[in-house]
């Protein structure tokens, strides 16, 4: 009896060094882990890149309001006539917020004698516009734009070319400028 008992204990040891062996096997070698985790880690940060990119980025369509509120403040800056002279004001008061509606506020009275007087005429026009920075409900509109000036020193007219850095923020669903710069 003691035999089939030995026999018995020996093939349990043997399927046991069995199973060992097996599973070592089916082991990957350690050397081609690393590749593998690594690309799986790029794989996951180029996902979680491409979805924050979506997620961040403004779509084509929502530079267009401010792009259209900044150069229409321009297009009205840059066009003069004595006679509506107070029209192109009060749209350019309708069309400001903040800092640049003080400013207006505190010169509208200058503004229209001054052209009045020297019988001041401009044409302008915006040549291009783009959105510098753009956040939400705000955005920062660069903008250069030609005008032809007459007065009554320059009666043949001369031409000026500007460039400007306008600040957009969004007010009630308008857009409104609350900055305005000239810059070099």
């Amino acid at each position: 009896m003691s035999a089939p008992a030995e026999d018995a204990a020996v093939d349990t040891v043997g399927v046991v060094e069995e199973d060992s062996t097996a599973s070592r096997r089916r082991r990957l070698p350690a050397g081609a882990l690393l590749p593998a985790g690594l690309v799986v880690v790029v794989a996951l940060l180029a996902v979680l890149v491409t979805v924050l990119a979506v997620r961040l980025a403004p779509a084509a369509g929502d530079d267009e309001p401010a792009l259209v509120a900044a150069r229409q403040t321009v297009t009205d800056l840059l066009t003069i006539d004595p006679a509506t002279a107070q029209d192109t004001l009060a749209r350019l008061t309708a069309g400001s917020t903040g800092e640049f509606a003080s400013q207006l506020a505190g010169r509208s009275a200058g503004f229209v004698g001054a052209i009045r007087d020297a019988e001041v005429t401009s044409t302008g026009s915006v040549v291009a516009a783009g959105v510098a920075e753009h956040g939400p409900g705000r955005a920062v509109v660069l903008v250069s734009a030609n005008s032809t000036v007459r007065n009554t020193q320059v009666p043949q007219g001369e031409p000026r070319q500007y460039r400007m850095r306008l600040t957009v923020q969004e007010e009630d669903g308008r857009w409104l400028v609350s900055r305005l710069e000239f810059v070099p």
